[in-house]
């Protein structure tokens, strides 16, 4: 009973938080700020499914944004053209939004995906099965949001922070022996299939191998459902999921953090070196799973932080609105350090937070071309966890 009411009143403390925050950023920021360009074509695809039945890859919608952002259509190059982009189902979490004037619409999200991200962080202390201090956990939950790349998710409305939360409790899930709901939570998680591929299919092969019968079960009639659901909405979505996804690269001129650093830090090595740089880390990620095969704990954890890192370097235009599923990585290398060296470990913690949250900003602030972000601010996240991990890589991972 006692239990009951404490739950009942942390749910009623963070609703009264949650309008709060809506009702203040709404007031102060989004009525003075329309902005989001990242949710704006999305809640106007998702309304407009709900009040006219247009499919949400209409070229009527992506007007409409247009419209909202320039004042005009985009013709400029390097202009958003306002492209919905994402699988149809990724408007199942845009429906609580999408028949709010976008003002609220926005005010609303920006909290939301707030307490994503800071609820990733807690649900990685579980699946890390790490308890910092009070103290600690407050500062890492403040950092997923001030850092550069949990801010600008914020800013621009990213449903990325909502796709790594859902990975992290798929991970939990799947830690606690709770297959049918990590089944479901990785289905879901496809929505934005940029940090989903290759996580989500490798897990699914690695469930087959790990006999994980309800995981693979519920991992593939998910998908169905969502893809079923995805047909209904739009028939014809496939090919224009492909043709805005090409449409997309012609917009977005900067490539993935192995094409930066082979092309621009250095040219010399050029398309053999990205190749080959990519090549290698896909390399190493297969390695790791491999040894994975049949685990469920840490060497399960290690490959799944690997997959998330090489991901984020070799995929293409995985910008820094990816990087908060990098957080998951980073708590785990946290979480291995406080076991592992208990006494400092809490100082090392609060210097990397320190570093990383003044650096990344200072970087972007130094190299900013107008109100675009450059390539030198998507380097040092992946680059650095990736050397974390092979630095800190013991024989049972």
């Amino acid at each position: 009973m006692k239990s009951r009411l404490q739950l009942t009143a942390v749910i009623v403390l963070l609703a009264i938080v949650f309008a709060a925050e809506t009702v203040g950023l709404r007031n102060i920021y989004t009525t003075r700020n329309p902005s989001g360009n990242d949710l704006l074509p999305r809640w106007l695809a998702t309304r407009a499914w709900l009040t006219q039945g247009l499919s949400p890859y209409d070229p009527a919608i992506e007007q409409r944004g247009q419209g909202i952002i320039y004042g005009r259509p985009a013709t400029k190059p390097g202009e958003d053209l306002a492209r919905f982009l994402y699988l149809p189902y990724a408007m199942l979490f845009y429906l609580p939004i999408a028949l709010l004037p976008y003002s609220w619409a926005q005010a609303a999200w920006m909290t939301a995906i707030q307490f994503c991200l800071m609820g990733m962080t807690f649900v990685a202390f579980r699946l890390y099965r790490w308890s910092p201090p009070t103290w600690l956990a407050g500062l890492i939950a403040l950092w997923s949001i001030v850092g550069y790349p949990g801010a600008r998710s914020l800013l621009l409305g990213q449903l990325t922070i909502v796709m790594a939360l859902l990975i992290a409790v798929g991970l939990w899930a799947v830690r606690e022996r709770r297959d049918v709901l990590a089944g479901i939570f990785f289905a879901l998680s496809t929505a934005k299939p940029t940090l989903a591929i290759p996580l989500i299919p490798i897990i699914f092969i690695w469930s087959l191998s790990a006999r994980r019968w309800k995981l693979a079960g519920a991992l593939a009639a998910s998908l169905i459902a969502l893809v079923a659901f995805s047909f209904l909405v739009a028939p014809d979505w496939p090919m224009a999921v492909i043709g805005q996804a090409q449409g997309y690269t012609a917009y977005t001129e900067i490539g993935s953090v192995a094409n930066i650093v082979t092309r621009q830090v250095f040219p010399v090595l050029g398309v053999v070196g990205e190749y080959t740089l990519s090549a290698i880390l896909v390399g190493w990620m297969l390695w790791e799973w491999w040894r994975a095969r049949e685990d469920e704990g840490r060497r399960f954890e290690w490959a799944v932080a690997v997959t998330l890192v090489v991901t984020l370097i070799v995929s293409p235009r995985t910008g820094t609105t990816s990087q908060p599923v990098l957080y998951l990585v980073l708590i785990m290398l946290f979480a291995r350090l406080a076991r592992a060296r208990p006494r400092w470990a809490s100082a090392g913690i609060v210097v990397t937070l320190a570093v990383t949250a003044i650096g990344l900003w200072a970087l972007f602030l130094i190299t900013v071309a107008g109100r675009i972000e450059q390539p030198p601010v998507f380097l040092p996240l992946p680059l650095g966890l990736a050397g974390a991990l092979v630095f800190a890589r013991t024989p049972d991972a």
